[in-house]
This record gives C-alpha cells, sequence and structure tokens, in this order.
C-alpha cells in the first residue's frame, strides 16, 4: 500500500469514529412558515386528550366495540391499496 492509501485509509478511519451533535441553523427553516413553538412540558399533550376520550365512548356504545359488522363498508385510502386493487378512473 502507498503512503497516500495508507493516509486516506486513516483519514477515513478518523472520521468514522467521529461522532457530530445534531445541529440546527436557524437559516435553513422557510421564512414563509411560522416555526412550531417547543413543547416545555407534557401537558402539550392535553388537547388531544378530549379527542382520545371521544372515541373510547363511542367504542362503548356499540354491542360489539372490537368488530364490525360484515355489511359495514370500511373506506381505505387509496394509497393504502396496493397497486392492483386501485380504481381507475374511467372519462
Amino acid at each position: 500500500m502507498c503512503p497516500d492509501e495508507s493516509r486516506q485509509h486513516e483519514a477515513i478511519e478518523k472520521l468514522t469514529k467521529q461522532t457530530l451533535t445534531p445541529q440546527s441553523v436557524d437559516g435553513f427553516w422557510p421564512s414563509w412558515l411560522p416555526r412550531p413553538k417547543p413543547a416545555r412540558e407534557p401537558s402539550s399533550a392535553s388537547p388531544s386528550m378530549p379527542a382520545l376520550s371521544a372515541g373510547k365512548s363511542e367504542g362503548l356504545k356499540q354491542a360489539r366495540p372490537g368488530r364490525r359488522s360484515r355489511k359495514a363498508k370500511r373506506e381505505i385510502p387509496a394509497l393504502l391499496l396496493p397497486p392492483r386493487y386501485k380504481v381507475e378512473i374511467i372519462r
């Protein structure tokens, strides 16, 4: 191995052993989008709690909350369907 190759290998090993801290650059965020406010404490999740409790109460009202009847149709987003199940629009 020539000296240049050995120096390159040493440099590569040195770089791969480095651990970099995450960096945030203020200029990276687009100026037209408002920056999200950092969450100060876990109480920021409290607005979603009423929605979760409403979902639980609906499930309790059903006769069999864990199952759907076979006739009840579920709407599945097209992006979740494999390509062979996607509906072609005939124009």
